[in-house]
C-alpha cells in the first residue's frame, strides 16, 4: 500500500458528504439572515425574555446588529456546538468503526503502521474543515448584501480560520476516544458527550465568575465568535494553544492505536 493511499481514498468518500452538510449550513445561514431585518427592531424585547444568565452564556451582544446576530445564532450555537460535536463525533468514528466492521484487520495486513493509519484518517478528516470554511463564509456574506447589510470581510474570514483549531481540538477528542474503544457508537457517545460537557462548563464557569479557572481549562474559551465579528479581537495565542492540544490529542491516539489489541 503506497503512502496516503488510506487518506486519499477516505478523503474521496467524504467530499459527497462534505457538501451535502455545507449546502445545510448554507441554507440554514439564509434562513437565519432572512429573519434580521425583523430581529433588529425589537432587540431589547427579545433580550429582555432571557434571564441575565442565559445572555452571558450565550454571549448575547450587540444582538441587534448582524456581527452579534451571527456571533450568537450562527456561530455561537452552530459552530461552537453542533459543528464541534460533528467532528468530534466522524473522529470517534474513524477507528473504532473499522474496527467493528472488521475493515482494520485487512487495512492492518497491508504493509501500513498503525500510527499511519491514525495520521491518514485523521487527514481525510479535514475535508469538511476545508469545504465548510470555504463555502460557507461566502454563502453568509452573500446574503447579508442580499439583505441590505454589511460586514467586516477580515472579521468574517477570521471567525473561519480561527474557528479551525478549535474544530480541530474536537476532532482530536473523538479520535482520541476511537483509540481507545471497539465500538463506534461507545467512542461517539464518549467524545460527544465530552464536547458538549467541555462546552457547558466553560459557560457555567464564565458565567459564575468566582471559578472563572474553570472555564479557561475548556477549548471553547479560545474561541469566541462574538470577540472576532463584534470587537474585531482575534486571539492568536488561544488558536496556538488549541492546535497544540489538537497535536497532542492525535500524538495520544496514535501512541495507544499502536499499542492497543485488535
Amino acid at each position: 500500500m503506497t503512502r496516503w493511499a488510506i487518506a486519499l481514498y477516505e478523503s474521496r468518500r467524504r467530499v459527497k458528504g462534505s457538501l451535502i452538510l455545507a449546502a445545510a449550513f448554507s441554507i440554514l445561514s439564509l434562513v437565519y439572515m432572512s429573519m434580521f431585518p425583523s430581529m433588529k427592531g425589537i432587540e431589547e424585547d427579545f433580550l429582555e425574555a432571557f434571564p441575565p444568565a442565559m445572555l452571558e452564556l450565550l454571549n448575547m451582544e450587540s444582538f441587534g446588529t448582524v456581527e452579534g446576530f451571527l456571533a450568537v445564532e450562527m456561530y455561537g450555537i452552530f459552530w461552537v456546538v453542533l459543528l464541534g460535536i460533528y467532528f468530534a463525533y466522524i473522529g470517534a468514528d474513524s477507528l473504532a468503526g473499522d474496527i467493528q466492521k472488521g475493515k482494520m484487520d485487512l487495512t492492518l495486513s497491508c504493509p501500513v503502521s498503525r500510527m499511519q493509519v491514525v495520521g491518514e484518517k485523521v487527514a481525510s478528516l479535514l475535508v469538511p474543515l476545508v469545504v465548510l470554511n470555504t463555502i460557507i463564509p461566502l454563502v453568509i456574506y452573500g446574503s447579508v448584501l442580499l439583505i441590505g447589510e454589511s460586514i467586516d470581510p477580515e472579521a468574517l474570514i477570521m471567525v473561519h480560520l480561527l474557528s479551525v483549531p478549535y474544530l480541530l481540538s474536537c476532532l482530536g477528542i473523538g479520535v482520541l476516544a476511537s483509540s481507545l474503544s471497539d465500538r463506534s457508537k461507545t467512542a461517539g457517545m464518549a467524545a460527544v458527550g465530552a464536547v458538549f460537557f467541555f462546552w457547558l462548563i466553560e459557560g457555567l464557569a464564565r458565567v459564575a465568575g468566582s471559578i472563572d479557572w474553570a472555564s479557561r481549562l475548556m477549548p471553547a474559551h479560545y474561541y469566541n465568535p462574538n470577540d472576532i465579528l463584534v470587537h474585531a479581537s482575534y486571539d492568536g495565542f488561544g488558536a496556538a494553544l488549541l492546535m497544540v492540544l489538537s497535536l497532542l490529542l492525535f500524538l495520544a491516539s496514535m501512541v495507544i492505536f499502536q499499542r492497543r489489541d485488535i
